[in-house]
């Protein structure tokens, strides 16, 4: 039974710990991402959603907005001050702009 537990120990023991970069000047500078092409946006108005698996529960509806952008997305929004947000920022990241 020693023995078994010894070799429970070093299988989890054989992934280092992850390592994490420093903090530079570099990693704080803001960056700005390109914002979404105006052109791409063919629609938005607002809309009634579930989306949380409480409010599909309580069968509550939340307000939200939904924006037509480019030839196939829907893009769903919490708020107006989201799509917003989302529209005008270029602060936010590169994955959550897009060109």
């Amino acid at each position: 039974n020693a023995n078994s537990n010894n070799n429970n120990t070093s299988s989890i023991n054989k992934y280092p710990a992850p390592t994490y970069a420093k903090p530079t000047t570099e990693n704080w500078k803001h960056k700005t991402s390109p914002l979404p092409v105006t052109s791409l946006i063919h629609m938005t108005a607002p809309i009634l959603t579930r989306t949380s698996l409480r409010s599909l529960v309580m069968k509550k509806w939340h307000p939200s907005y939904w924006m037509h952008y480019g030839p196939t997305q829907l893009l769903i929004f919490r708020s107006k001050d989201h799509m917003d947000d989302w529209r005008y920022n270029p602060y936010h990241g590169i994955n959550s702009n897009w060109n």
